[in-house]
C-alpha cells in the first residue's frame, strides 16, 4: 500500500523499487522539491529500504504507475496544487569594490556599528536623525542589526556595512531603501567615519551598491537627497553618474530641530547614458 501523507492518497499499489528509480532519474530536476515522502507503513514490503522521493517526483511516479497498472482511474486521482517555490535574493551577499567590501550587517558586527555612530552622533545627527538616536549603546546596536536583516530579506531595505578591505576596518554604511514594496524604485543613504572621508570610499561604495541594484535587483533607479550646504555629498553623486532632479524644501526639519533647510535631489536611472560611469574608477 502506498500512502501519500497530506495528498490523502491511498493505494494497493506496491511500488517495484527498481521502476520507481529508473523512472525517477529520468525526470527533470526542475521537478523536484524540497519536501519528501516516503512510502507509507502499512503494506510495505521493506519498510528500512522504502524509497524517498521530492513531492513532485513522488507525486509524478505515482500517477504514472497507478495509471498503467490500471489500479486508479486518471480521472479518480487528484492533488491538491502546489504551491509554487518562491527564492528571495540571498541575504549573504559581498559586494567587492576595488578597496572594499560592502557586506550585509550580521549581530558580529554591531560593536563596529556602534563604535562609529558613537564616535561620529554629533557629526551624523542632522543628516540621519533616525539611526543616531535609535542607537545609543551596544544592545540597541544588535537590535538594529537585527531589524536590518529582516529588512533585507522582506527586500525593503538592504543595509551594507563598509569596510576596507586592507584594513579590514568597518569605515560607514550605505543602505538602499525600497520606495514602495514589490517596485523597481529605492533611495540611497550613507554616511563614513570621519577619519575615512576624503578618500573616495564614499563614491566607490555608491557605485558598488548601485550596481549591484541595476544588475542583482533589477531596480530601475535610484534617488540621492543630501542638504544643499553639502558639498561633498552632491560631488560624490555626480561622479556616480547621478543627476540634480529638483530642490525642495521639507515642512519640518528632518531632525527635529531648528528650521527645514532645503534638499537637493539626485537621480539615476538604469537606462541613462551616463550610468556607464559606474563602471568607471573612482
Amino acid at each position: 500500500m502506498v500512502t501519500l501523507s497530506g495528498y490523502g492518497l491511498v493505494s494497493d499499489w506496491k511500488p517495484n523499487r527498481r521502476l520507481v528509480a529508473k523512472q525517477a532519474a529520468s525526470f527533470s530536476p526542475a521537478y523536484f522539491h524540497d519536501q519528501t515522502f516516503t512510502r507509507g507503513e502499512t503494506g510495505a514490503e521493506d519498510n528500512k529500504t522504502a524509497t524517498s522521493l521530492t513531492a513532485h517526483g513522488y507525486k509524478l511516479l505515482v500517477f504514472w504507475h497507478l495509471r498503467v497498472s490500471g489500479a486508479v482511474h486518471p480521472k479518480r486521482l487528484s492533488f491538491p496544487p502546489m504551491q509554487p517555490t518562491v527564492t528571495p535574493p540571498p541575504y549573504k551577499v559581498e559586494i567587492s569594490t576595488e578597496r572594499l567590501w560592502l557586506l550585509p550587517y550580521t549581530v558580529e558586527h554591531a560593536p563596529a556599528f556602534y563604535e562609529l555612530l558613537h564616535q561620529n552622533r554629533a557629526r551624523l545627527l542632522p543628516d540621519f536623525p533616525d539611526r543616531t538616536s535609535a542607537v545609543l549603546t551596544l544592545p540597541d546596536a544588535q537590535h538594529r542589526i537585527k531589524v536590518f536583516i529582516s529588512q533585507h530579506k522582506a527586500g525593503d531595505l538592504y543595509s551594507f556595512g563598509i569596510w576596507r578591505k586592507e584594513s579590514d576596518d568597518y569605515v560607514g554604511d550605505i543602505t538602499l531603501r525600497r520606495l514602495a514594496r514589490g517596485k523597481p524604485y529605492s533611495e540611497v543613504g550613507y554616511y563614513l567615519g570621519d577619519q575615512a572621508e576624503g578618500k573616495g570610499y564614499a563614491t566607490e561604495a555608491l557605485k558598488g551598491l548601485a550596481r549591484y541594484a541595476f544588475q542583482d535587483l533589477r531596480m530601475e533607479c535610484i534617488n540621492l537627497r543630501c542638504a544643499v550646504t553639502n558639498d561633498k555629498s552632491q560631488r560624490v553623486a555626480e561622479r556616480s553618474g547621478f543627476t540634480h532632479l529638483k530642490t525642495y524644501t521639507p515642512v519640518a526639519p528632518e531632525n527635529g530641530i531648528g528650521t527645514p533647510q532645503p534638499i537637493h535631489v539626485y537621480r539615476l536611472k538604469k537606462d541613462d547614458a551616463n550610468a556607464h560611469l559606474l563602471w568607471k574608477r573612482f
